[in-house]
């Protein structure tokens, strides 16, 4: 299969058949930052919760 100039710049880095995937697998992920340990803490604790 011969790419185009975009579809390899897309697909750059991504190993063949890594697992059998077909294309890079998406992970979901966060961060989040908070002004103090406490505010994070009490986050945590919320979260917890329910």
């Amino acid at each position: 299969m011969n790419r185009g100039f975009h579809t390899k710049a897309v697909h750059a880095g991504e190993s063949p058949h890594r697992g059998g995937a077909l294309i890079t697998p998406i992970y979901q992920t966060a961060t989040f930052t908070f002004k103090t340990v406490d505010e994070a803490k009490r986050a945590i604790e919320i979260s917890l919760e329910k």
